[in-house]
């Protein structure tokens, strides 16, 4: 871009040359970037002021509608705002796209006997009355020319919305892509999908959550470019495959266990000993048929790499009589829930093809 218009020809002793873009993915962009507003002031001040001028550089990301992102440098530039300083900017929509808040901006540096110099446009404001109209209008045509903008993209919106398409990023396990009337729907990820598979096959292994989340981090199989956690792991087979759910062993201070579902719902209570350094996980479960109700639960107790099992009775719960004591109840409720499984298909087929074994 060439500069042939010196836009401020009185002596100035500071020069801050001020960039801003609303978002963070426009910061890199190649046009209208921060690097891209820095280089045009940049070349335009080498061009007509001294190289012994004192400069400072002050960026913003941010929109001047939205309170909640306040331009906090273009704050800290008026409030040390020194006389006779000249504030470059790339254009005037950097200084934002709401009118009131620019001529708030304007008015403060005016009255520290400073100027604005927009160069894409040959504008300033500070010095006389007929040039600060004509940067004000420009101000006001930004406004307007956001206006447009914000009000396109409602009604886009608003039309993506009545033919059933999605707006917005897509959740893990779906991408985007846009059907034959050009709207926007969402769409299995194969790519999500084999991590996918992959936590649901070891699961089969009796692998923790932890565990899982840490063999996935290994393998660089990350979830939207971030680490696995044991709570992540536990999420996505919570809504993909909830079958896949592990049963929860919980310790009590007294060293009594209480077996429960995913649900919270108490299957049984028992007393074993436990070491405080050891680790409890359910790892079977065989009811005596397909029509009574749990006999026994086995599970596995971690310690220290080695391995032992323990058989939990169930006996507490009456299976000839059709009513149970109220300290019970909910322990009848778990035990239901369990063979519900049990009565299921034993084999599950993924999305990836593969059949696999329920556990």
């Amino acid at each position: 871009m060439e500069y042939s218009t010196k836009l401020v020809s009185n002596p100035v002793d500071y020069i801050c040359v001020y960039t801003r873009v609303s978002t963070r993915k426009q910061s890199t962009d190649k046009k209208h970037g921060l690097s891209y507003q820095k280089e045009l002031c940049k070349n335009y001040i080498d061009k007509f002021y001294s190289s012994t001028i004192n400069e400072s550089y002050w960026e913003d990301v941010g929109s001047s509608y939205k309170s909640k992102l306040i331009l906090r440098e273009m704050g800290e530039i008026i409030r040390k705002l020194k006389p006779n300083t000249m504030v470059v900017i790339s254009e005037v929509s950097r200084l934002g796209r709401n009118y009131k808040m620019v001529e708030n901006v304007l008015k403060a540096i005016q009255k520290k006997k400073s100027y604005v110099v927009s160069i894409s446009e040959n504008l300033v404001y500070g010095m006389t009355k007929l040039q600060n109209k004509q940067f004000i209008h420009k101000v006001i045509d930004s406004e307007k020319e956001s206006d447009v903008l914000s009000m396109r993209t409602k009604n886009t919106q608003s039309y993506i919305k009545k033919n059933g398409g999605y707006i917005g990023k897509p959740p893990f396990g779906y991408k985007i892509t846009k059907n034959s009337r050009n709207i926007p729907v969402l769409k299995q990820n194969p790519e999500d999908f084999y991590m996918i598979d992959n936590i649901v096959n070891l699961t089969n292994d009796c692998y923790s959550y932890d565990e899982i989340a840490n063999i996935m981090n290994t393998k660089n199989l990350f979830y939207k470019n971030k680490m696995w956690s044991g709570a992540k792991i536990k999420e996505i087979l919570k809504k993909f495959y909830p079958e896949h759910m592990f049963l929860d062993v919980i310790q009590s201070t007294e060293s009594k266990i209480n077996v429960i579902d995913e649900n919270m719902e108490c299957i049984l209570d028992d007393d074993i000993p436990i070491d405080n350094d050891e680790i409890i996980n359910v790892t079977n479960y065989e009811p005596t048929n397909n029509n009574t109700l749990l006999d026994t639960l086995t599970i596995t107790i971690n310690n220290n790499n080695k391995k032992r099992s323990v058989t939990l009775n169930t006996n507490k719960i009456n299976e000839t009589n059709d009513t149970i004591d109220t300290n019970n109840k909910r322990q009848k409720t778990g035990v239901d829930k369990l063979m519900s499984l049990k009565k299921e298909e034993s084999c599950i087929k993924l999305r990836s093809g593969k059949i696999i074994l329920k556990f």
